[in-house]
Parts: structure tokens; sequence; C-alpha cells
């Protein structure tokens, strides 16, 4: 499957997460979610185009697959059904 991350470059660098980050290309953020729980969005603000970028057709699809496989869910926002 290739090389591990410390090999591609990729290490995990502990942080705060205090203040406003800026929007770095290539950055991840994990949350504890012991103290962060998750929340999913609405399915109508998931996989879909930015609005100055197209991400294509396949991106554009894993919503549906994901509601299909049950690994999101219609949280009861009025626009989940659009």
């Amino acid at each position: 499957r290739g090389l591990p991350p410390h090999e591609r470059g990729i290490y995990l660098k502990a942080g705060t997460g205090a203040g406003d980050p800026d929007d770095t290309s290539g950055r991840v953020y994990i949350m504890d979610t012991s103290m962060f729980p998750f929340h999913q969005a609405e399915v109508y603000h998931q996989f879909h185009d930015d609005m100055t970028e197209k991400y294509g057709a396949a991106y554009n699809a894993i919503g549906a697959e994901l509601l299909r496989a049950g690994r999101i869910h219609h949280t009861g926002c009025p626009h989940d059904s659009t």
C-alpha cells in the first residue's frame, strides 16, 4: 500500500487548537471525540462543489452512497431532502 506516513513526509504534531487557525492546504485536524463529540452536518452541506471550485461527479456522489449504506443520516433539516 505504499510508503508509511512518516516516509511520505506526514507527521502528527500535537496542538491545542486555540484561536483561528489559517486554512492551510494539506493540514488535517484530529479532534478528541471524548471532549468534542461528533455532530453530523446536514446532508446537503456535505459532498458538494465549492462556490468557486468543482470537485467532480465522483466526489458529489459520495453523499448518496453514504446515505444508502446508512453511514450518514438525514438530520431533520428542511434542506436535507433536496
